[in-house]
């Protein structure tokens, strides 16, 4: 039932976000009993993440649904509302004090539903189980949302990202999907440009994450299984990354019709070579566009941390990779 109400609230914010918004800045009944209804949900999704219940799709649900609400400007997050809050009301006062009323109203009814929002995220990260897949990337877009208005120095917003963020770097470590990888390099780059205090405080896993994620899109040799590798040719060639998905120097006519070249990492099961190249080519386009925003937003506003935690990674890799050369 919860998963239910929760999808039919969100399409009516997508498809009627416009009426809904003339609603809510008149008081009408209406929009007073979605208030109470999303204030019902949220705490029916609270008690949900309280048991454990860390994969369930009624909170993957309800956490769409409020993305939706904020996204499509239904509420509003946006702190320089208040800067104008005065000004706001004396041309309100002009038109009448339900105007007003209304306008105060719906900051009010916004900042509660963003910090019952942000309970279930923490509930959700420190119940002692890593968040499913489909959970985690609805946490996520909320928070990109939020992100992406001036409510980060709200202590709802900050404890709910704190709580996320292992969790997201977990995510983003093991890439079992490069769409959930761009999603989640996409909140870091939020990250660093709103909280770069957070991320400074996990310096060292981001880095670790940050780098893990570069070198499983460019798939180095060592990957490969020794008995594939045997099949390249023993030249410059050889020694070159190699993606997956991708053909690059490989002369296909060598292997029979069973054969396949795969790889593993993180338990994430096996991709399989004869993936079509346009899909390969955009999904890695869109993974290395955004993983290039994360480094380049870090690389402003928290340069030292990242450098420091980054740089190692990299020379060791290099290292790595030349003794490789020369054993060849």
């Amino acid at each position: 039932m919860l998963h239910g109400l929760a999808t039919c609230i969100r399409i009516i914010c997508e498809e009627c976000s416009t009426e809904l918004r003339e609603l809510m800045q008149t008081d009408d009944p209406v929009s007073i009993f979605l208030k109470e209804l999303l204030q019902q949900m949220l705490q029916s999704a609270t008690v949900i993440c309280r048991g454990g219940a860390t994969g369930s799709k009624c909170v993957t649900a309800v956490l769409l649904t409020m993305k939706s609400c904020f996204s499509e400007g239904v509420f509003t997050l946006d702190d320089e509302s208040d800067a104008l809050e005065e000004e706001e009301e004396e041309s309100a006062w002009s038109e009448g004090p339900s105007v007003s009323t209304a306008a105060c109203n719906i900051r009010h009814h916004a900042r509660q539903l963003h910090e019952e929002t942000c309970g279930i995220v923490r509930h959700m990260c420190s119940c002692g189980v890593s968040p499913e897949r489909d959970v985690l990337l609805a946490a996520v877009e909320y928070l990109n949302t939020t992100l992406e208005t001036n409510m980060v120095d709200s202590v709802s917003t900050h404890s709910a990202v704190s709580a996320l963020l292992p969790h997201v770097l977990h995510c983003v470590h093991s890439q079992e999907e490069e769409s959930t990888a761009v999603i989640c390099l996409d909140f870091i780059s939020n990250l660093a440009v709103g909280s770069a205090e957070t991320l400074k405080g996990v310096a060292r896993e981001a880095a670790d994450a940050l780098f893990c994620c570069a070198a499983l899109s460019s798939s180095v040799l060592s990957n490969v299984s020794a008995e594939k590798a045997e099949r390249f040719p023993s030249n410059e060639s050889s020694v070159r990354p190699v993606a997956p998905k991708h053909k690059q120097f490989i002369d296909t006519t060598e292997y029979s019709d069973g054969d396949e070249i795969t790889r593993e990492h993180g338990g994430s099961g096996f991709c399989e070579a004869n993936i079509s190249d346009d899909e390969s080519s955009e999904s890695s386009t869109a993974l290395r566009a955004a993983l290039s925003r994360v480094l380049d937003t870090m690389s402003s506003t928290c340069p030292d941390e990242l450098i420091v935690h980054l740089i190692p990674l990299i020379t060791s890799a290099l290292t790595r990779a030349a003794s490789s050369a020369e054993s060849l």
